[in-house]
């Protein structure tokens, strides 16, 4: 991955690492807060993360968003059986977030890393013909 990152200049560099700052900010807050919070203190009551379900308030079953915030809180602690049974695509979704967020992060940490390259690279870089010394 890291040759990769060789071969690009500043501004591929600085492209590249936008794009992993935006992917890493929508992949990582939810990740957080599963970790801060349990299903049981969302069931409870003590933590509100949402107002309820407008679609269930109004059809009387779940939507296909039901449970997702409460199963990912039980990815967080290991629990894939109760995950499922919150919502069958939240063990699939925070693994996919959870992917997303550590190849976002990788790829940031090497892009910052190119750009240090570079910077120190002109920085040594002797004049070439024609520049002033």
């Amino acid at each position: 991955m890291l040759g990769f990152f060789r071969r690009r200049d500043r501004a591929e560099s600085l492209g590249i690492g936008f794009t992993a700052v935006f992917v890493f900010a929508l992949a990582a807050p939810p990740l957080v807060v599963s970790a801060w919070v349990s299903p049981e203190d969302i069931e409870s009551g003590r933590v509100s993360l949402s107002g309820p379900c407008p679609y269930k308030a109004t059809h009387g079953v779940p939507c296909t968003s039901c449970g997702l915030t409460r199963g990912f809180a039980a990815m967080s602690r290991g629990r894939v059986g109760d995950a499922a049974r919150y919502n069958a695509a939240s063990p699939w979704l925070y693994a996919g977030t959870l992917l997303s967020a550590l190849a976002s992060g990788f790829v940031l940490h090497s892009s910052i890393q190119r750009l240090r390259q570079l910077r120190r690279g002109a920085a040594q870089a002797p004049p070439q013909l024609g520049e002033p010394a």
